[in-house]
């Protein structure tokens, strides 16, 4: 009863996840039911289980443990990504308001204050680059999962 207990958080937390990110997690999902299938409850009162049903039950979770690891790293990496491009965002909103003003109606705090904004835009792409870098240095070095590529 507590596995399936676990197994339904699991499910619910995914679906709360795709509602909170707006994104479309049809494929994870469906990857990730295909390790589901399997899920069977063996009791200890069990008599049929052998060691390899258990090894091949631990290997199976072992693998879907592999997965969750896998998209929650995802997760955080698109949810610095969703926090970083909305501070570039918001800086450029900024940096537009200094840029209508003329120049000749500009102060030199307002002239330092364009400057900065650059500056801080710039590093927040060179932070955002890195950031992609990443995980198409995660994604390349997990075995199998650029499998839908071929």
């Amino acid at each position: 009863l507590r596995a399936t207990i676990v197994f339904s958080q699991m499910i619910f937390t995914e679906k709360a996840t795709e509602r909170a990110a707006g994104i479309a997690m049809t494929f994870w999902l469906t990857s990730f039911s295909l390790f589901c299938n399997w899920w069977v409850f063996i009791s200890m009162a069990d008599s049929t289980a052998t060691i390899d049903d258990i090894e091949g039950e631990l290997f199976k979770i072992e693998r879907i443990r592999e997965v969750l690891v896998r998209r929650e790293s995802e997760l955080r990496y698109m949810m610095d990504d969703i926090q970083l491009c909305k501070e570039i965002s918001r800086l450029k909103k900024e940096l537009q308001k200094l840029i209508s003003v003329p120049e000749n109606q500009k102060s030199k705090e307002d002239k330092q204050k364009e400057e900065e904004l650059v500056q801080q835009i710039h590093k927040f792409v060179e932070t955002r680059d890195f950031l992609v870098d990443d995980v198409e240095f995660e994604r390349l070095s997990v075995p199998g999962s650029c499998d839908h590529f071929l």
